[in-house]
C-alpha cells in the first residue's frame, strides 16, 4: 500500500524555513495540528491556515458571517478554556460563551452585511440613550458637548502651570500686572500647547517670558490692549511661543510730583516743618525740597562749607521713603568773604570754562557722595543768572 506524507513540522520549523508551497501544495504543523495550502507565490508566513469546513475554532473564523449559525460545538469539547474563543450555550451556562442563537440579535453576534460591515441597526446596543456613550471598560458616560474652554480666573500676577494647557486664564486684577510663562526646564508643556488669556480687569496684563523662554509677537509687544482683550499663546518649540491676539504698549500714565521750598534752612526740622506745612496746605504729600548754597559767602560756602546743611537736607530725604532734594548751585562767589565790594579774587567766567575752579566743585562733589541720601540729588547749575540780585 502506497503512504502519502505531507510536508510537515512544527510551527516553529515552519516559520524559520518559511517556505513558498506550490499551489495547492499542503503544509502541516506537526504540534498545533494546523495545516497551510499554498499558492504559488506567498510565503509561509504569508499563507492564512486552511479551516476544514467541519472545523469551527472561533480563534481563526468570523462569526456569522453570512448570516449561516453555528450548530457544531462537538470540535470544543475537551479544549481548554484559552485554547479558542468559547460559546455559550444554556447548558454550560458559562456568561464567557458566546450564545450561537443570539447572533444578528441587539446585544449578541453582529451579522456582517454583505461589504462584511457590521450595520448600524446591530449598534443599537452601544447607545443606552442619546444622551449617553459606552466606555471601553464597558461602563456608560454622559458626553460633554460644547463644553469650550475652561475657565480659570486669577486676581493677582500668575505663572502658568501645566495644568493650564487648554484652557482660558482670566487675569481679574486692578493694578498692572504679569502673567508670566515658565521654562520648559520648570514646566513642561507639549510642543503645540494653547492657553489662551484674556484681560478682565482694568489693570494691564503683560505676558512676560521666564528665564530662557522667548515670547514671538509682532511688534514686539507683549502687553494686553486693555479690559477685555483677549490673546493666544502657542507653544512652539521647547523654550518658545507665539503670542497673538490683542496686544499693546503698557499706557503712559501721568503724574504730578509734588514739591516746596520753605526758605534757607539748616536743619532737618526746619526742612520737616516746612514740608507738613505745605503737604497740608496743597492737600498732597511733598516728595520734593528745595534749598541753595548762598553765592555771598565765597567758595567755602560752594564748597558745602562744613557739611551741616548738607546733613540737614540728608536727614529730611531718609525721614520717608521716596523723598528727594532738589539744590541750586552758583557757578562762582558774588563777594569773597563777607564783604560789600565785589573783589576780583572770585573769579570770571573765563576762568570757570577752563577748569581753574574745578577742585572746587570736586570738594563739594565728595560731600554728596558722602551722603548716601544725596547721591541722587537734582542740582541747578547757575541758577538766576538772568537777575540783578543773583547775578550768578
Amino acid at each position: 500500500m502506497t503512504t502519502i506524507k505531507l510536508r510537515r513540522g512544527t510551527a516553529a520549523q515552519w516559520t524559520a524555513a518559511n517556505p513558498i508551497l506550490a499551489a495547492g501544495e499542503p503544509g502541516f504543523e506537526t504540534d498545533t495540528g494546523k495545516e497551510k495550502r499554498g499558492n504559488g507565490t506567498s510565503q509561509w508566513s504569508e499563507l492564512s491556515y486552511f479551516l476544514p469546513e467541519n472545523r469551527l475554532d472561533l480563534k481563526y473564523a468570523l462569526i456569522g458571517q453570512g448570516g449561516s449559525g453555528v450548530t457544531d460545538h462537538g470540535l470544543l469539547t475537551g479544549r481548554a478554556d484559552d485554547d479558542h474563543l468559547q460559546y455559550h450555550t444554556d447548558a454550560r451556562g458559562d456568561a464567557r460563551y458566546i450564545l450561537t442563537t443570539a447572533k444578528g440579535a441587539v446585544s449578541g453576534v453582529a451579522t456582517l452585511d454583505v461589504a462584511s460591515h457590521v450595520p448600524l441597526a446591530q449598534l443599537a446596543s452601544c447607545i443606552a440613550s442619546s444622551a449617553t456613550f459606552v466606555r471601553g471598560d464597558g461602563s456608560w458616560a454622559v458626553p460633554v458637548v460644547g463644553s469650550g474652554l475652561t475657565q480659570v480666573t486669577k486676581t493677582a500676577s500668575y505663572t502658568l502651570v501645566l495644568a493650564d494647557s487648554g484652557k482660558l486664564i482670566e487675569m481679574n486684577v486692578a493694578v498692572a500686572n504679569a502673567l508670566t510663562v515658565p521654562p520648559n526646564s520648570s514646566v513642561a508643556f507639549p510642543v503645540g500647547s494653547v492657553i489662551s488669556v484674556r484681560q478682565y480687569g482694568a489693570g494691564q496684563t503683560t505676558i512676560t517670558a521666564g528665564a530662557g523662554v522667548t515670547v514671538r509677537v509682532l511688534g514686539g509687544i507683549a502687553g494686553m490692549a486693555g479690559q477685555y482683550s483677549e490673546v493666544t499663546l502657542t507653544k512652539r518649540a521647547t523654550d518658545e511661543w507665539v503670542l497673538v491676539g490683542d496686544v499693546a504698549a503698557a499706557p503712559v500714565v501721568a503724574s504730578t510730583i509734588m514739591g516746596g521750598y520753605n526758605g534757607y534752612q539748616v536743619t532737618t526740622a526746619g526742612y520737616e516743618s516746612g514740608s507738613t506745612e505745605m503737604s497740608t496746605d496743597m492737600g498732597a504729600t511733598i516728595k520734593y525740597h528745595h534749598s541753595f548754597f548762598d553765592h555771598n559767602y565765597g567758595w567755602y560756602n560752594i564748597e558745602g562749607a562744613d557739611g551741616v546743611m548738607m546733613d540737614g537736607w540728608a536727614g529730611w530725604v531718609n525721614a520717608v521713603s521716596g523723598r528727594r532734594f532738589t539744590m541750586s548751585l552758583p557757578m562762582l562767589p558774588q563777594k569773597q568773604g563777607d564783604g560789600v565790594t565785589l573783589d576780583p579774587a572770585r573769579g570770571d567766567f573765563a576762568g570757570l570754562a577752563a577748569g581753574n575752579y574745578d577742585s572746587h566743585f570736586t570738594l563739594l562733589g565728595a560731600k554728596f557722595q558722602a551722603r548716601t541720601a544725596l547721591r541722587n540729588c537734582i542740582v541747578r547749575v547757575g541758577w538766576e543768572h538772568n537777575g540783578s540780585v543773583w547775578p550768578l
